[in-house]
């Protein structure tokens, strides 16, 4: 299945028919290109609408006509490829688990949790943006579901903060879901980050893959500048990340022109809140690559947030409203951000390191500052991890 912007492309018979059964398409379907056989007659003309008695005749003909078939996309085709794969996003949307961070952000209100599903709705209406989604949900289900608790964090987030901005959620949620588009043909978004420059390479690839799709400029931007200097750490792992579009020769979007949209007129505070909104998304997600999935998953992720947040890495006008979501850690947070405004003292940074986290009963000097008015002499110690 390759993607074009006037047709959806495929290169076997078996696929093609799959792809028109399993989606209800057979009499909804349309061919942006006519079928003919080795001899030149037509067998199935452009726009006509595929009926199942054509498909039946094309499977007793195999190899007597050339297997490329281009379905066009229209409204209708459209539609029902939204239909198939929207419902994994709700579905995620309604888990409800005390433990589980995306439930937090988004309570079991129904009322809340409808006006939650018309965002989502709305922010899918361009054509090339639902069959690049259909596509990941059908072909990369795992690396889709990835994407979608990035782009269910983002617009949560963006809920959290309450500020008058229009369009906030709609493109919280886009941009939310195709941050790491250029890791939905490989295996790396298991896999922790290592370098400021793998981040800058996915940020910036990422945003050129959703300029092909019809990402707004905005979008786009938000994608490229949301890294994090200096978060990315453990020096494993390649300088670069091989996310090169020319040396993948089959990558779906490799028929894709980089698409002319007509612009939303949209306030110029927007595109910032989008950058601090992924910046956080990025955290929490790299940081899940890091620890232990177990039932105190999101209390150690955002305790991390929470001593973070107050180290200034993210701007407290966002950070503050999304972190206050979370009452049922109150506690342990305020812990973690006295912690780090104790670390902050250090007149030797980033030498302070408070022992051990979050329940820290001492502050240790990593660098051994024998000069600091603040060091006392103990026993030295070997520090093997932060």
């Amino acid at each position: 299945m390759k993607l074009s912007p006037e047709y959806i492309e495929f290169e076997d018979f078996p696929a093609f028919a799959s792809f028109l059964y399993e989606n209800e398409l057979i009499g909804i379907a349309q061919m942006a290109n006519p079928i003919q056989d080795k001899n030149g007659k037509v067998l199935i003309q452009e726009n006509a609408k595929l009926k199942g008695g054509m498909i039946s005749k094309l499977e007793t003909m195999h190899g007597q006509y050339e297997p490329i078939f281009h379905i066009k996309i229209t409204f209708e085709l459209v539609e029902r490829l939204k239909s198939r794969f929207i419902e994994s996003i709700y579905t995620r949307l309604d888990k409800d688990s005390v433990e589980d961070m995306i439930s937090m952000l988004f309570n079991s209100e129904t009322e809340r949790t409808i006006s939650y599903k018309g965002v989502i709705e709305h922010s899918l209406r361009d054509s090339f943006i639902v069959i690049s989604s259909y596509r990941l949900w059908r072909e990369k289900k795992k690396y889709f579901s990835y994407s979608i608790e990035s782009a269910l964090l983002s617009m949560g987030i963006a809920y959290s903060v309450e500020m008058p901005i229009k369009y906030l959620h709609r493109y919280a949620f886009l941009a939310g879901l195709f941050m790491d588009l250029a890791l939905s043909e490989n295996e790396y978004w298991k896999i922790p980050l290592q370098r400021d420059a793998q981040m800058m390479q996915l940020a910036d690839f990422s945003s050129s893959l959703g300029r092909k799709i019809g990402l707004p400029s905005f979008v786009q931007e938000a994608i490229r500048r949301h890294w994090i200097p200096g978060m990315y750490w453990g020096g494993g792992g390649p300088e670069e990340l091989e996310l090169d579009m020319e040396r993948i020769s089959d990558h779906p979007f490799k028929l894709f022109q980089d698409k002319e949209i007509k612009e939303p007129e949209v306030e110029p505070e927007l595109v910032e809140y989008l950058i601090e909104i992924l910046k956080i998304v990025r955290f929490l997600k790299e940081t899940m690559k890091k620890v232990p999935d177990n039932e105190n998953t999101s209390k150690t992720i955002l305790t991390m947030f929470a001593y973070n947040l107050e180290k200034k890495i993210f701007k407290e006008e966002i950070a503050e409203p999304f972190i206050k979501k979370f009452k049922t850690y109150e506690a342990i947070i305020d812990r973690m951000r006295a912690i780090a405004k104790i670390e902050k003292q250090c007149q030797y940074p980033p030498a302070a390191w408070a022992y051990p986290k979050p329940q820290a009963t001492q502050v240790l000097c990593k660098n051994n500052v024998e000069s600091c008015p603040f060091y006392e002499r103990g026993w030295d110690l070997k520090i093997v991890s932060q």
